[in-house]
């Protein structure tokens, strides 16, 4: 889809992150987040400045996250758009307590401390240590600054907590997006049935809700992603390819049809095709980019000759998930086959 949300949070923080990732991504709507979108040697100052380009902002508002210099650093690239409140998606745990007013002064203490104490340290600096130091104390700054605005704003704001956005399916986020044509009811339902644990129920439950709603995308793209997880590749094919025909702009779709047609049909040609098409509607859609890379650089090892034994033939340099990858799509058939 095109919807493009940005995860902002702690790393204390990261156990909600991952489940409501995992959660997201299941019906084919991904995250921007930190851990899977930047890049080896990518500057993390850049990658936090993306957040003013994303659609929505989700914002997962601790203690840790108010005391985090990384967190802070991606509210200031909010707020300097004029709209940011129409952006973010404001999720405030417990523990920052923001609607505290001795709290709140505590927060706006610990960035006055945190500047003071960067300031007087400056003072001892060389000149060629001063400049990196003095661009750290304009941020700091701006954070002191700026603190006091923000959480005025979000507390002003309805916002939701952990408990209860869980226990309804996200409902007041899918309320927020807006997913326009897609009624938010069928989008709740479709994330209950990605939760049954029990394989069998969930296909009959999947196959009634598509008997009862027809064209919805996010269902037939659960329903692909179980009928590949059951080794049934042609029917995942099927309703990948469903998917596709009913919303043109499913980013995660084409990223998934791409990966199945080269580990189990060994089509790498039409793969590389769909990976340019996630990416075009998609352009931070990491995951579309380093499986295009990936299938690309690694195309020669995949012609009949190189499929044994595979193990010999995988390059030490890549990550554990590209090696698995590689391995998988060594074994299949290379030959492109007619759909």
């Amino acid at each position: 889809m095109k919807y493009e949300i940005f995860v902002s949070y702690s790393s204390f923080d990261k156990q909600f992150v991952d489940e409501l990732d995992q959660d997201f991504k299941s019906i084919g709507i991904t995250v921007i987040r930190d851990i899977r979108d930047v890049k080896y040697t990518q500057s993390f100052k850049e990658f936090m400045k993306k957040i003013r380009n994303s659609d929505f902002v989700l914002m997962i508002i601790s203690e840790n996250y108010l005391k985090s210099r990384n967190c802070m650093f991606e509210v200031l690239e909010v707020l300097k758009d004029e709209n940011y409140r129409e952006r973010i998606l404001p999720i405030v745990l417990a523990s920052a307590n923001i609607q505290n007013k001795s709290t709140v002064a505590k927060y706006i203490q610990f960035w006055e401390d945190a500047y003071n104490k960067l300031n007087n340290e400056i003072e001892s600096l060389s000149k060629d240590e001063i400049s990196f130091a003095s661009e750290e104390l304009k941020i700091i700054r701006n954070i002191r600054i700026s603190m006091g605005d923000f959480l005025t704003t979000i507390s002003d704001m309805r916002h939701v907590g952990l408990e209860k956005l869980k226990s309804n399916n996200y409902k007041e986020l899918l309320e927020r997006i807006g997913l326009k044509k897609y009624d938010v009811s069928q989008m709740i339902e479709i994330f209950e049935i990605s939760k049954i644990t029990d394989n069998e129920e969930k296909e009959i439950a999947i196959e009634e809700f598509i008997q009862a709603n027809q064209n919805n995308p996010f269902a037939y793209f659960l329903k692909a992603t179980l009928e590949e997880s059951n080794r049934r590749y042609k029917k995942a094919k099927y309703y990948y390819k469903k998917t596709i025909k009913t919303e043109a702009n499913f980013s995660e779709a084409y990223n998934n049809l791409a990966i199945l047609l080269v580990k189990h049909f060994g089509q790498m040609k039409k793969a590389l095709k769909l990976l340019k098409k996630a990416k075009k509607i998609h352009p931070n859609n990491v995951e579309a980019q380093k499986n295009f890379e990936f299938i690309k650089d690694h195309k020669f090892q995949l012609t009949k000759p190189f499929r044994y034994p595979v193990v010999h033939f995988i390059p030490s340099s890549i990550s554990d998930d590209e090696k698995e990858l590689l391995k998988s799509m060594l074994t299949e058939e290379s030959k492109e086959k007619k759909t």
